[in-house]
């Protein structure tokens, strides 16, 4: 009886398990620019500027570039709150 008890909990579970994976299926975990980046960090700068580079050659708009952060839920830091322009960013 209990072996019956245990396989029916695990197929209960995976079936949650898989149909909640199947609800969050369209939510972007992370943005897409970045969710390829290589895994070493010396190198993660580097390719991430060239991604943005390429994407947003020298004399791309700079609302062009702020849009597609923020589309990729990249949000800069202190965009309207200092003189310059923003350098930082942070997800949310």
């Amino acid at each position: 009886m209990h072996r019956v008890a245990w396989v029916a909990a695990t197929l209960l579970l995976m079936a949650l398990s898989f149909a909640a994976g199947r609800m969050t299926l369209g939510a972007r975990i992370m943005p897409e620019i970045v969710a390829t980046l290589p895994n070493d960090e010396s190198q993660f700068s580097r390719e991430l500027d060239a991604r943005l580079r390429e994407r947003f050659p020298v004399g791309t708009s700079q609302d062009k570039l702020i849009g597609y952060l923020i589309g990729q839920t990249l949000f800069p830091i202190g965009l309207n709150t200092t003189p310059m322009p923003a350098n930082s960013f942070s997800t949310v």
